[in-house]
């Protein structure tokens, strides 16, 4: 009888700290929510460095993995040129909203662009024209 008490108390005792230890991770795991909280928090697993040999629109620059399975990525920055940057100052200067820069092309003839945005408050995208450094559209 008193050894049928021992087990029982002994399995209860081992689905516990299971059961408490999956709490944990669990709860651990659900508040990282970004690629910063992912590379420092200590449920870590694995961070995958990509290399290209060329430009790559959306390319991954790092991935970061959970051992609960969760992944998160960082995309490669590309920086612009001067002329770029000056061209993306032209075509959103007269915005009232933030944006995010998706693209710049450089067109063929002098100070012109076509600059592809998104709007950060309905991820809506659109283009601006340049020509001469002046709007076109």
């Amino acid at each position: 009888m008193m050894n049928k008490r021992k087990k029982r108390v002994a399995i209860f005792l081992l689905i516990f700290i299971v059961g408490s230890i999956a709490g944990i991770v669990g709860y651990s795991t659900a508040k990282i929510n970004t690629f910063e909280e992912c590379e420092t928090s200590w449920l870590l697993r694995s961070i995958t460095h990509y290399d290209y040999a060329e430009y790559v629109p959306d390319a991954i620059e790092k991935k970061c993995t959970l051992w609960a399975g969760k992944s998160f990525v960082k995309l490669k920055t590309h920086e612009l040129t001067e002329n770029q940057k000056r061209a993306v100052e032209i075509a959103t200067a007269h915005l009232s909203y933030p944006t995010t820069v998706i693209e710049v092309k450089e067109l063929e003839c002098y100070g012109c662009f076509s600059v592809i945005l998104q709007r950060d408050d309905n991820q809506k995208q659109f283009s601006i024209t340049l020509e001469n450094w002046k709007i076109a559209n």
